[in-house]
């Protein structure tokens, strides 16, 4: 047993090292990277591009580079804890998207995606319903890099960009997920419950509705549970077509958003009291 604990330790030290190792070289070749995009005086086509950005890459990196997008992620599931996917920060200033898009991913924590789970999960299809989340928030990403149509109305749009184009979090699919909770995040809430006999004959109703006060930690799950039963609700057939719709009516029409409006209405309820 002694030797079984001392077998992981020492693994679990090598695996620490390799990661800090990674780490280390994957800002300096996104530190370089982002250096030649400020300095560079001209454009170069997308073939010069292509191959400079292939000649900044070293074996160290290819880690975070692999050649699918969202296809099943069993296998990265039952070897890693991390569950981190591929991102196209380093090269979002240098290339065109066309040629990424087979090759190079964003990047969550599971943690975050979890929250999700149980109010959208449908038959058990766990991996399936946080590929379509990772879908669509990838889409997400495309539009709001890329088709600048989009996002002329989106009043943070440049904000947001510049987060993208310069974070050293690689986890930025949960970036917009978080930007989008903290949107709606209510601080209060309407609860309906059934008229208790003893009073139904004093009126013709069968169920009231209450004013709740929302805890820090209630407003966070409350978010997400609206959010989800929102994407529900939505008439397009594919979930990840509705948590695109969702999402991106959140960001572009902000406080005229349905969620957005729906819990200004119950704030002003709040109010009225």
């Amino acid at each position: 047993m002694k030797f079984i604990k001392k077998l992981f330790l020492k693994k679990s030290k090598l695996i620490k090292n390799k990661k800090n190792l990674i780490n280390i070289n994957y800002k300096i070749k996104l530190n370089e990277l982002k250096l030649y995009n400020n300095t560079k005086k001209t454009k170069l086509n997308l073939i010069e591009n292509y191959e400079l950005f292939e000649s900044n890459m070293s074996f160290d990196n290819n880690i975070f580079y692999t050649n699918y997008i969202s296809n099943p992620i069993n296998e990265i599931f039952s070897l890693s804890k991390l569950h981190t996917f591929d991102s196209y920060l380093t090269s979002i200033e240098l290339i065109n998207y066309e040629f990424l898009k087979k090759k190079f991913n964003l990047k969550y924590k599971y943690s975050m995606l979890s929250y999700f789970i149980p109010f959208l999960i449908k038959n058990g299809k766990k991996l399936s319903t946080i590929n379509n989340m990772h879908n669509s928030v990838s889409n997400i990403y495309y539009l709001l890099k890329y088709t600048n149509n989009n996002f002329e109305t989106y009043k943070y749009a440049q904000q947001f960009k510049h987060y993208i184009d310069t974070t050293d979090d690689v986890y930025n699919i949960n970036f917009l997920l978080h930007w989008i909770i903290n949107i709606y995040k209510p601080v209060f809430d309407i609860k309906c419950f059934n008229v208790p006999k003893i009073h139904k004959k004093k009126g013709d109703k069968n169920y009231l509705y209450k004013i709740l006060y929302l805890s820090d930690k209630n407003r966070l799950k409350t978010a997400f549970k609206h959010i989800s039963i929102y994407i529900k609700k939505d008439s397009n057939t594919k979930i990840s077509n509705r948590i695109q719709l969702i999402f991106l009516d959140m960001l572009l029409n902000y406080k005229n958003s349905y969620l957005y409006l729906r819990k200004m209405n119950i704030y002003q309820q709040a109010l009225e009291l």
